[in-house]
């Protein structure tokens, strides 16, 4: 059981209720379609049935998950699309998925059901 209570639909303010409402009842697991999630899994990038936004976006979060820095070709792409603020925040939420699956592995916590789904028999989430 987690240690922090799901907050009270009653108790989100208006906007916030209204934004989460556009979402699928599980963000994570539905707003990417099976066939970037598939390119992903294979690391394609780069692969032209993938929107340039999707492409510099996809890359950008590629290359900071690889290493400290990213390159200056893939940050300009990224700046295409994304402001500033935009590419601090891709930036933050790459950092927090990185802790939160090392932390995750690092404690054995194991992937709930619907996850578990998605990892399938081929093992997709383990590293290269």
């Amino acid at each position: 059981m987690t240690r922090l209570r799901d907050p009270d639909a009653n108790e989100i303010p208006e906007d916030v209720a209204r934004f989460l409402a556009d979402f699928p009842p599980d963000p994570m697991f539905k707003m990417v379609d099976d066939a970037t999630r598939e390119l992903i899994k294979n690391r394609d990038h780069t692969n032209p049935a993938l929107s340039k936004h999707d492409r510099a976006v996809i890359q950008f979060a590629a290359e900071v998950v690889a290493g400290p820095r990213v390159s200056d070709e893939v940050f300009a792409a990224a700046g295409e699309f994304l402001c500033a603020r935009e590419l601090v925040e891709l930036l933050h939420l790459c950092g927090y998925y990185w802790t939160f699956s090392r932390l995750c592995t690092v404690l054995d916590v194991q992937l709930t059901q619907m996850y578990a789904q998605l990892q399938g028999t081929d093992g997709w989430t383990s590293e290269p």
